[in-house]
């Protein structure tokens, strides 16, 4: 709360520093969603449940997972690395990159919203005059539409992700087991070494997974951090 409202301020100070040729660059709606929307966005970046502190602290645990499942045995390590690593590289290069796209466009659909309620709020008058209230109403529904398809599209690709990270956990966790019985029937290893196998990868997928939910709630709310930083930098280079 500290920080979204300190936000508020140096950017509500920002605003009326402009001039009123700079400040009519851009619409009311853009300014009043810098000041809600963006603000919200950029406070979830550093403090949603999963971010990018957790995602350091996920690849710490990673990497010291790896190196125990490394020692134990470096064939299984390999079998279970190998089902996470395409699949995490889809997710994070590929899938979720457009979580970012899809949240810039329905950030413009609530500008331009917020223009248009606020059309409808200040202007009644006017607009019964003109007979335009039916004309303004659905362009508040159809910007209203345009959020909710944006928004569901960077759902969607969230969910894609999951399904693929449970997937190659699964697969991952099934290959472990099916080349672990050989490897016990070849007294390379015993049941209680494949057990332990079995616990440190469970801790290589759980970081994984913390990974791909830290990745992606930050693209999710880089839009509202690039807004920010735009007003207050140009504060900055002036």
């Amino acid at each position: 709360v500290l920080l979204q409202t300190k936000l508020r301020k140096k950017i509500y100070e920002k605003i009326l520093d402009l001039s009123p040729r700079e400040m009519s660059e851009e619409s009311k709606g853009d300014w009043f969603t810098a000041l809600n929307n963006d603000v919200d966005n950029a406070c979830a970046y550093l403090t949603s449940p999963l971010n990018y502190m957790h995602m350091v602290i996920a690849l710490v645990n990673l990497v010291l997972s790896s190196i125990i499942m490394i020692f134990l045995n470096v064939e299984l390590y390999v079998i279970g690395i190998c089902c996470l690593l395409p699949f995490f590289f889809l997710n994070v290069m590929v899938i979720s990159r457009k979580i970012t796209f899809f949240k810039e466009r329905a950030k413009k659909s609530l500008v331009k919203y917020t223009d248009w309620i606020e059309v409808s709020l200040k202007e009644k008058s006017l607009l019964s005059v003109y007979d335009a209230k039916e004309f303004v109403y659905e362009k508040i529904e159809k910007q209203s539409l345009n959020i909710l398809k944006e928004n569901m599209k960077a759902h969607n690709r969230m969910c894609i992700c999951n399904a693929l990270y449970a997937f190659s956990g699964m697969l991952g966790y099934l290959l472990l087991l099916f080349r672990g019985s050989d490897i016990i029937e070849e007294d390379k290893t015993d049941l209680a070494g494949l057990t332990k196998m079995t616990q440190y990868r469970s801790e290589t997928v759980r970081s994984v997974n913390c990974i791909y939910s830290s990745v992606n709630n930050m693209n999710a709310s880089i839009v509202g951090v690039r807004r920010i930083n735009e007003i207050i930098g140009g504060e900055n280079n002036g």
